[in-house]
């Protein structure tokens, strides 16, 4: 893992990835997804008694404005903050397992998103991946019908790379290859179910 922090903005989304600070009993105006990436973590069920129990997890979800006290003793973490008025906060309570009322723990798809967290803290990913993942990850989705994300490159090297990536436990489509219309042109349907379609064109005449 890399020891330098990294952090990702994704509209009302940013994503921390890094070494965890020792934070006492606080709230947050926004909600935070919060995962070890390796190893576990606690909550307190009382935030502001030292001796209380707490409830060790891999992932939690901290909603906005809940006083919460995390005792983390691994690194690098990973949180997501959240706009508690956002849809996701909704997919994201419904993905929990456990609700301890200032708090839930264990996200369904959690060996998903802690491998994509992973990646993350060692400069593995693309940010256009992160962010595909992050709308997929939290919840049980249907397969996605009737549309594809086009996504258009600038370098042929940024073609190939994002292709491989975004093809790994997934469905290729059509191979990445030359067109009459572009250098590379693909199209795939990655791990989560999202359609893909990479094409890096091929310069003005």
């Amino acid at each position: 893992m890399k020891d330098a922090a990294v952090l990702l903005g994704f509209g009302t989304r940013a994503l921390y990835v890094g070494p965890a600070l020792g934070l006492s009993a606080h709230r947050n105006a926004v909600a935070v997804l919060c995962a070890a990436i390796s190893g576990k973590f606690g909550v307190a069920r009382d935030p502001l008694d030292l001796r209380s129990p707490v409830v060790t997890c891999r992932t939690a979800l901290i909603p906005a404005n809940s006083l919460h006290r995390l005792e983390i003793a691994t690194e690098p973490m990973a949180f997501l903050y959240l706009d508690p008025q956002s849809a996701d906060l909704t997919v994201l309570r419904a993905a929990m397992r456990h609700d301890y009322g200032r708090f839930l723990t264990g996200l369904r798809s959690e060996a998903a998103a802690l491998a994509m967290f992973r990646r993350v803290a060692r400069g593995e990913t693309e940010p256009a991946i992160v962010r595909v993942e992050l709308d997929a990850s939290p919840a049980h989705q249907e397969p996605m019908k009737g549309f594809s994300v086009s996504l258009q490159v600038d370098k042929l090297a940024d073609a190939e790379r994002i292709f491989e990536a975004l093809s790994k436990n997934g469905t290729v489509k059509m191979p990445l290859a030359e067109t009459f219309w572009a250098q590379r042109f693909g199209m795939l349907v990655d791990q989560f179910g999202t359609p893909w379609m990479i094409n890096y064109a091929k310069p003005a005449v």
